[in-house]
């Protein structure tokens, strides 16, 4: 009578364990290689971080319960340091050729067909201009300053989640 303890294993066992074994090694390679591949969205230039104004605010932000903990960590970890970020201007209360403070948006095309949600401007202050920036409303523009999250509530909304101290605007061609 022949020994069924040397006998060859079942292939489907052998064809279960080489399929978990691929799968635990595809999972594996994919989460270095995206460890490894560079976020377009943020990245380092010099002394600055060249941000992605669309990416810093995709994101769900609840405007009446929100905290700082609800930014994506990658975003708080550049608060307070020094960015450059392309949109476009978006003048509320002020007129002429010289402005102290606008929004800074990255489309006037929402996603969602409204306003953009706080998450999606940066309020923009002057700090190294005297008098002003230039107006350069609607116009596709480079501003350099510094990042801030600071949320402003007024009468229990967050109006105002990300600030920037403008040092420089430009228009971009």
């Amino acid at each position: 009578m022949p020994d069924d303890s040397l006998a060859a294993p079942e292939p489907q066992r052998n064809t279960r364990f080489f399929f978990v074994c691929a799968i635990v090694l595809l999972i594996s390679c994919g989460a270095i290689a995206y460890r490894l591949i560079p976020n377009p969205s943020l990245r380092r230039s010099g002394d600055l971080w060249q941000v992605d104004l669309r990416a810093l605010g995709d994101f769900y932000f609840d405007e009446s319960n929100g905290t700082i903990q609800d930014v994506p960590q990658k975003w708080r970890n550049i608060d307070g340091q020094r960015i450059e970020v392309h949109g476009f201007p978006c003048v509320t209360s002020y007129a002429g050729d010289l402005i102290p403070e606008f929004q800074f948006v990255s489309s006037f095309r929402s996603e969602h067909r409204g306003p953009p949600h706080v998450q999606e401007r940066i309020f923009a202050h002057s700090t190294k201009m005297k008098d002003g920036m230039p107006n350069y409303e609607m116009q596709y523009c480079k501003l350099v300053g510094t990042f801030h999250i600071q949320p402003k509530v007024i009468e229990g909304k967050v109006v105002c989640l990300f600030t920037m101290d403008v040092e420089s605007i430009t228009l971009v061609e």
